[in-house]
């Protein structure tokens, strides 16, 4: 008795929602009493000459090209309305080989960069001392000149001058 009592209404399509059903094919859904008929199309540019298929609700990119790239409409109607949902399609070369490989390094050298830094601070910390002359590179040590030859010799002539007065 109750469903003698309610009415079937019509209803006009609801929010359209487009879903992945694989790796190429999308699928346009709504809910409509009748049910809605679907009419895809491409919304920003004309429809690929080939590549791109169309069952009902479903879009299948057969190829997958930059000529597929772009904005595509899935118009969900029935005689109380219609209603849309969309999807952009931008297509990429497959996986960018080197793209990873540049990254990878560059994490590598991210990380090591730290390592490389620290063990360069332990080695100036740590390192042993050295004499100045040992330190001091050979084209910067003092020239000897006679100058410097007679100061040592007068010193030794002096030292030895006043050992003499000591002992005596």
């Amino acid at each position: 008795m109750i469903g003698s009592l309610c009415e079937q209404r019509g209803l006009s399509p609801t929010t359209v929602n487009v879903t992945e059903r694989s790796d190429n094919s999308f699928e346009c859904m709504t809910e409509a009493n009748p049910a809605a008929s679907f009419t895809w199309s491409r919304a920003d540019k004309s429809w690929p000459q080939s590549g791109v298929t169309v069952v009902g609700p479903t879009l299948q990119f057969v190829r997958n090209t930059a000529g597929v790239d772009g904005l595509y409409q899935c118009e969900a109607s029935n005689q109380y309305g219609r209603s849309h949902g969309y999807l952009y399609v931008h297509v990429t070369s497959g996986s960018c080989t080197v793209c990873w490989v540049l990254f990878s390094l560059l994490l590598v050298l991210f990380l090591s960069l730290p390592l490389v830094l620290l063990h360069g601070t332990t080695f100036f910390i740590f390192r042993p001392k050295q004499s100045r002359e040992e330190s001091t590179p050979a084209w910067m040590q003092p020239v000897p000149t006679e100058e410097s030859e007679a100061v040592k010799l007068m010193f030794n002539v002096n030292s030895a001058l006043l050992r003499d007065k000591v002992s005596h």
